[in-house]
């Protein structure tokens, strides 16, 4: 089932037909063959039993089972597997392999977000989209290296790529559904359909992604702009001493007593990287979150977004991510031994149902 697109994981049996060919001059014999006639109809009778039970099992193999292995089935048609899981079942499995999770949406519909970081940088992010009466109908993972670096990204994203998502198909899909899907042996991107609904993943060292959709269902998609547009978030960036420039990119820089700070803005995010000599005071970064937040939010949401910062201003492993006021929130630091200097980043994103390209 390996290949880019989408494959059934009930494959469907096709039956095969003999055909008799007759040499030059030959015709078929018009007299009676008693017991010829007797074993081609008991071969093609046997062949249409054989056909007939390979297709019940494999109905019943990947239509009449869900995740409770041991249930006891009687016919397909009287014992129907569930088609609704609740999105804090996949929420609880989340926690159990230690992320973070966050209210993202509310309206309109239900998002929350979980977040990881590996003990070697590498970065997950999982969304789980909510229908009307609780039940998952999407969940959207997403995987990358961290660091400030190109030449030196930080983490492999193969082992808790594959942990996560395995850990989600068991919840959604099922056991048996799951072990089909092969998902340890990552690499190729690859989708299949279940029961529950479709998935579709790609798991590497440098990235990985995966998406899972209830059948039937229509979830959010698309990116959701920044409460500010981007050009009135440069106009406002220049009032607080910034130099702003509109090429490729719209960006804006400035320096405060050598450290250099600049922000990158799009339609959807803004992006502050400070540069200055190791280290760099936790008082410049927090006027520095309380500056950027403060250009996109105002009120309760500027004081949940400000606070969950200025907590969050020194993450253990680097990176550490969350929501918060209506805004996706990203804080990284590094030290590069070698000069003396330190860089630190914060991105604030629109909420969002998925993630942006």
């Amino acid at each position: 089932m390996e290949g880019h697109g989408l494959v059934n994981i009930a494959r469907d049996e096709r039956d095969t037909s003999t055909e008799v060919h007759y040499g030059p001059g030959q015709r078929p014999s018009t007299r009676p063959e008693r017991s010829r006639t007797i074993v081609i109809a008991v071969a093609v009778l046997g062949s249409l039993l054989l056909v007939a039970g390979c297709g019940v099992t494999v109905w019943r193999y990947f239509h009449g089972r869900d995740a409770d292995a041991g249930a006891n089935r009687t016919t397909p048609s009287t014992t129907k597997p569930s088609h609704n899981v609740d999105a804090a079942k996949v929420e609880a499995v989340l926690r159990e392999h230690d992320y973070s999770c966050y209210e993202t949406m509310t309206e309109p519909s239900v998002v929350r977000s979980c977040y990881h970081t590996a003990n070697d940088g590498a970065q997950l992010a999982v969304r789980i989209q909510a229908g009307p009466g609780g039940e998952t109908v999407k969940v959207a993972i997403k995987g990358w290296q961290s660091g400030f670096a190109p030449a030196q990204p930080r983490g492999n994203l193969t082992e808790p790529s594959t942990q996560i998502v395995t850990a989600i198909s068991q919840v959604l899909l099922g056991n048996e559904a799951t072990k089909v899907l092969k998902i340890e042996d990552g690499g190729t991107q690859r989708g299949a359909s279940a029961v529950w609904g479709t998935v579709q993943f790609g798991l590497f060292p440098e990235g990985a992604f995966a998406t899972f959709v209830k059948a039937g269902s229509k979830p959010l998609t698309g990116a959701y702009p920044l409460p500010v547009p981007s050009a009135e978030v440069m106009r406002r960036l220049g009032e607080e001493g910034f130099s702003c420039e509109v090429g490729f990119r719209r960006h804006c820089d400035k320096e405060i007593d050598g450290t250099s700070i600049s922000a990158a803005i799009r339609k959807n995010e803004v992006s502050l990287t400070i540069w200055g000599a190791h280290p760099l005071t936790d008082a410049l970064l927090r006027a520095q979150v309380e500056m950027a937040i403060g250009q996109l939010v105002s009120g309760a949401d500027r004081s949940a977004a400000t606070s969950w910062a200025h907590s969050n201003l020194n993450p253990d492993l680097g990176v550490v991510q969350g929501d918060a006021g209506g805004l996706h929130i990203e804080i990284a630091r590094e030290v590069f031994l070698t000069s003396g200097r330190e860089a630190a980043k914060i991105t604030l994103q629109s909420a969002q149902p998925g993630f942006s390209p």
